[in-house]
């Protein structure tokens, strides 16, 4: 009776390892798949390891790359519906964290795509600093809405990161974040220091578009902060002390490609 008890043990135990191996196997061809691009076999094999019964942490792994597969093929509903499970029943702090940059993303594309309540799903990570990743990144992705209204929202952490924050590249990119919710907030720093009285204004003609597409003024002081983000192609437009020079012998200065025409004049 003992040998027999004994028997089934061990055959419990190889079977669990013989399982644990084709799972193991079958998420590493999977994970391959992903990272070739092929998302729709990724996907299949994916969701083949989630029907599994005893997938293990290959379960908690597939269900979050089922999400970045879904994200992927652009079926954005479907992945954020996935991320906001993993959030709730998965077990990796790093995926977790993924998954919020993801549905971050992910609301806000389907915001611009027009439909404009989901972009209430980024507001809890607005208010909710215990995840700062996440937190810092609403507010850096809110400033690209349109509506000022809601660009507003992510403002106070922005200016969080620069009161607060050591990291000279992202603080500047704060700054620039902020230019783009309005110059206005930018015209005294937190740390008391003053700005020039000169303005730099800015406007920016879209051939494509055939229309103005930016037409803003900003303290001299941050220009140079905003110079190069206006065309990143460009290594002209980024010479920022050889565009004061020009703007303070002619008092304006233009640069023209066959995408935009950046017109800029010191006042």
């Amino acid at each position: 009776m003992k040998k027999a008890v004994f028997a089934l043990i061990v055959l419990v135990i190889l079977s669990n390892l013989v399982l644990a191996t084709d799972e193991g196997e079958l998420f590493d061809r999977a994970r391959r798949l992903f990272f070739d691009k092929q998302w729709e076999r990724a996907l299949d094999l994916f969701n083949e390891i989630l029907e599994k019964p005893k997938a293990g942490k290959y379960s908690d792994k597939s269900l979050f790359f089922k999400g970045r597969c879904l994200e992927e093929l652009g079926r954005l509903k479907d992945s954020l519906g996935i991320f906001e499970l993993y959030l709730d029943a998965g077990k990796s702090p790093s995926f977790k964290e993924e998954a919020r940059v993801s549905i971050i993303d992910i609301t806000f594309a389907l915001y611009e795509k027009g439909e404009r309540d989901y972009i209430k799903k980024i507001y809890p990570f607005i208010n909710d600093s215990s995840h700062l990743i996440a937190h810092y990144y609403a507010g850096f992705k809110l400033s690209y809405a349109e509506d000022k209204e809601i660009s507003m929202k992510g403002a106070p952490i922005l200016m969080k990161i620069i009161r607060e924050e050591n990291d000279r590249g992202l603080i500047n990119r704060a700054k620039i974040a902020l230019l783009r919710i309005d110059p206005e907030l930018l015209k005294e720093i937190d740390s008391g220091e003053k700005l020039t009285g000169r303005m730099l204004h800015i406007e920016i003609y879209d051939k494509r578009k055939k229309r103005i597409t930016s037409l803003i003024s900003i303290p001299v002081d941050l220009a140079d902060l905003t110079i190069g983000a206006l065309d990143p192609e460009s290594k002209e437009i980024k010479d920022w002390d050889k565009i004061y020079r020009t703007l303070k012998e002619e008092g304006f200065f233009q640069y023209e490609d066959e995408k935009l025409i950046i017109k800029l004049k010191l006042e």
